[in-house]
């Protein structure tokens, strides 16, 4: 872990542990089981942080209880025509799945509508909070239709669209709300999902390997694809 005047924090990717270490941990109203990572981790995030009397800790999920399925469609509050959600999908500590991705083209059309709604705001790609960035897609919003993919060895499968909450109006690097609202009062004129503006993917692992990597500049190869509905200003679906 990398930040701001901060020395890294290396955590081993995998460790042994007991199952004496292992405690539930909440997050928001899931309770899942995890393991501490240690004085030095606590030690580094509260420093970080640096909230007089606030002593954090950073756990590693560890799948010892049963997982915590995505459920169904009408928990998500998803149209079923937007969704492949299947009974497999979990999640650990993330809200939905492990990956989220957002293309290039897809940004670009938010910003360029966003000029629109609210002249002279800036709101960074990072504040969509992907974990993967595609660049080069057919069009705006592609990665909506991604059914399955592949990404060097790692195959990919979409799962259900992101829709945003109130953590993209907070800038990733200064921790500072925008009074703008903004993305989401642009997003909710023309990407409207039930309520709720839609921007990037959630995607989940088609087949996992241990042994499978990705890099940035991979290409990635569309293996199937879906049909996903536009989104309408009032909320509704069509194509």
């Amino acid at each position: 872990l990398d930040a701001p005047r901060m020395p890294t924090l290396k955590l081993p990717l995998e460790r042994k542990y007991e199952l004496s270490e292992v405690e539930l941990v909440r997050h928001q109203a899931h309770k899942g089981t995890a393991v501490d990572e240690g004085v030095e981790a606590s030690a580094w995030i509260s420093r970080y942080i640096s909230k007089p009397g606030l002593k954090l800790r950073i756990f590693r999920y560890v799948d010892v209880d049963p997982r915590r399925t995505l459920g169904s469609i009408e928990r998500l509050n998803l149209p079923l025509e937007t969704t492949s959600v299947k009974s497999y999908d979990y999640s650990a500590f993330w809200d939905k799945t492990p990956f989220m991705a957002i293309s290039e083209e897809s940004y670009n059309d938010f910003v360029e509508k966003m000029k629109t709604i609210s002249p002279g705001e800036q709101v960074p790609l990072e504040d969509f909070r992907p974990n993967l960035v595609f660049k080069g897609v057919d069009k705006a919003f592609s990665e909506d239709t991604f059914a399955e993919f592949r990404i060097g060895e790692t195959l990919f499968r979409g799962v259900l669209p992101c829709t945003r909450c109130k953590v993209t109006q907070v800038n990733a690097q200064t921790f500072q709300s925008r009074e703008s609202k903004e993305p989401l009062t642009t997003l909710l004129s023309y990407r409207n999902i039930r309520g709720k503006g839609a921007l990037g993917h959630h995607l989940n692992h088609l087949v996992k390997s241990s042994e499978a990597s990705i890099k940035v500049g991979d290409p990635i190869y569309v293996r199937k694809r879906k049909v996903f509905p536009s989104p309408f200003p009032d909320g509704d679906l069509g194509n």
